[in-house]
């Protein structure tokens, strides 16, 4: 939210209630529904408590990555990707092209090179699923 402060009032310039990109990985890292919060606060009008420092406490790495067409093909059976966790599967047949984004792999490990790894491996193996 963008806003101007005069004088103690408050003048909102722009609210944008947009789910932002890393809120799967923050679900993922802290057990919860961003999407209920909202839904809580709106209805309830207060904020869970919750101490997002002691959820992130674990001690894992969680990442995201998107998988984009080398070149345009059609996409495979998808739906076994969405059993594996991929997310923002297309259609089998869809037309996938070039240069554009095919789906979004989220991995998580004990370190950042596990997690890492985890990532490479799992847009790896999509890409020679496709392009085999």
């Amino acid at each position: 939210m963008a806003f101007v402060l005069r004088e103690s009032q408050v003048y909102p310039l722009e609210i944008n209630p947009r789910y932002c990109a890393s809120m799967e990985l923050i679900e993922q890292a802290c057990g919860l529904s961003i999407f209920d919060l909202h839904v809580q606060t709106v209805t309830e009008g207060n904020l869970p408590d919750f101490d997002l420092m002691a959820r992130l406490g674990s001690g894992s790495f969680h990442g995201k990555g998107i998988l984009y067409a080398e070149r345009d093909c059609l996409a495979p059976d998808t739906h076994p990707w969405l059993q594996w966790g991929i997310k923002d599967v297309p259609f089998p047949g869809e037309i996938l092209t070039k240069g554009k984004p095919v789906c979004t792999v989220l991995a998580h490990g004990a370190t950042r090179e596990t997690c890492y790894t985890r990532l490479v491996a799992q847009t790896d193996a999509l890409k020679r699923e496709r392009y085999a």
